[in-house]
């Protein structure tokens, strides 16, 4: 029987807080409990695509101290508020699909979805060799983070980006092929190791600063290849997030201009 989403937040309920950090914008990641990798603690926090703000206060009282709209200097700066507290509690709403993180001293986290008709991956807890998945429908999955039971968020049909004909599908297949070969690294059907994964896309990224790469293959090529890397490192993040600019583009340009900066800053 699976667990709920409860039973699996749990153990990491009581743990405090440490390695809180800003990532691509408005993303945040924490970590709770003993480390097990350089960065990451056995209860990896991951908030990913919603909206959020950090309060603190009591009851109808309470100051707002950063949000996901705030400047990127501003969030890295205002988040540090979190290092070292204590997790007491979280509560998820599946009607609404909001969630509300509590700390100690009255801090807490709260995180809704971004109004539109798209489900996305709101906030994710890795641990062990299961990653918890909730989304913005109101629904969450308890799986292994290497599983494509269902689709990420953009790869989800919308109606202002027809379904790709097959010859497009091959086409963007056969590009990421040709600059496999001339990027001389190798990837297999499975996993790519990390020193291969930034050198293909290190040459990608300059392929596209010269023009030879349009947006949207820019975000195909991330979109065929984020499944590939370590679902914990800084570039499955990047390649993740970069595999939405095809579809922020014609909605969200801002969100896209931060996306392909990311990536440029990261594969450089």
């Amino acid at each position: 029987m699976q667990q709920t989403l409860q039973e699996f937040i749990n153990p990491s309920i009581g743990e405090k807080l440490w390695n809180v950090r800003q990532q691509l914008t408005s993303m945040l990641k924490f970590e709770l409990g003993k480390k097990i990798e350089e960065d990451y603690g056995e209860y990896h926090y991951w908030v990913s695509c919603c909206n959020w703000w950090l309060k603190q206060g009591k009851g109808n009282e309470f100051e707002d101290i950063v949000n996901s709209e705030s400047s990127s200097t501003n969030i890295a700066e205002k988040m540090s508020i979190l290092e070292g507290k204590k997790l007491l509690n979280i509560n998820f709403n599946p009607e609404n699909a909001s969630t509300f993180f509590d700390f100690e001293d009255d801090l807490f986290l709260e995180m809704s979805p971004y109004g539109n008709k798209q489900v996305m991956e709101q906030w994710y807890l890795f641990k062990h060799k299961e990653v918890l998945e909730v989304r913005s429908d109101g629904t969450y999955l308890i799986k292994d983070p290497n599983e494509r039971e269902s689709p990420p968020s953009h790869q989800i049909k919308l109606e202002n980006i027809p379904q790709k004909p097959q010859e497009e599908m091959d086409r963007r297949r056969e590009l990421l092929e040709d600059f496999v070969k001339k990027a001389d690294v190798s990837i297999n059907s499975e996993q790519v190791s990390e020193a291969d994964g930034k050198k293909l896309f290190a040459f990608i990224i300059k392929e596209y600063q010269e023009g030879r790469v349009s947006v949207d293959d820019l975000s195909s090529l991330c979109e065929q290849m984020y499944g590939k890397f370590n679902p914990l490192s800084e570039a499955y993040s990047h390649l993740l997030n970069g595999a939405e600019i095809e579809w922020d583009v014609r909605n969200r340009p801002i969100a896209a201009g931060y996306s392909v900066s990311e990536l440029l800053q990261f594969f450089k």
